[in-house]
């Protein structure tokens, strides 16, 4: 099962800098009552700057860490407004991985970095641009937990 953890740490990570793709609608939430999701559309208080309720905006808001921001690691072009991916830490039993949470037409060199981010031992896994879930690992035991928790055959 994976373990999500919701706790808000404020990190030595980088500012948003513009950028509001987890706000944009790529994420289901419920913010003060109000769905977004792909479906649903984007925060109904996402204004032309940002969060306009930002002082006062939910936990759930709070909590949320993009794996960009969080990773100074990670090129400046794995940005989500870059590349069009919003990029999430997650575990799932011993394992930690990155999800790829499609925010548009991602660009094919992230694919490109899935894919040697599996070359070095390590896991994404999310959507290609065909809609097909793709997980990009060596490990056949995380492959079929990962089948398992996000219920698809690949």
């Amino acid at each position: 099962m994976t373990k999500n953890i919701p706790i808000y740490v404020e990190t030595a990570g980088r500012s948003c800098n513009g950028c509001t793709k987890c706000c944009e609608g790529w994420l289901s939430a419920e913010i003060y009552g109000y769905k977004m999701s792909p479906s649903e559309g984007g925060c109904k208080f996402l204004g032309h700057c940002g969060c306009s309720i930002y002082p006062v905006r939910e936990q759930l808001c709070k909590a949320f860490q993009c794996g960009w921001k969080e990773n100074c690691s990670l090129h400046e072009n794995l940005k989500p407004d870059i590349c069009n991916a919003i990029i999430m830490n997650k575990r799932i039993e011993e394992y930690s991985y990155v999800r790829l949470i499609p925010a548009g037409i991602i660009k094919n060199y992230v694919f490109e970095w899935a894919e040697e981010q599996a070359r070095l031992g390590k896991h994404v896994v999310g959507y290609d641009n065909d809609g097909e879930f793709v997980i990009y690992s060596n490990d056949k035991k995380f492959k079929e937990l990962i089948k398992k928790e996000y219920a698809v055959t690949v």
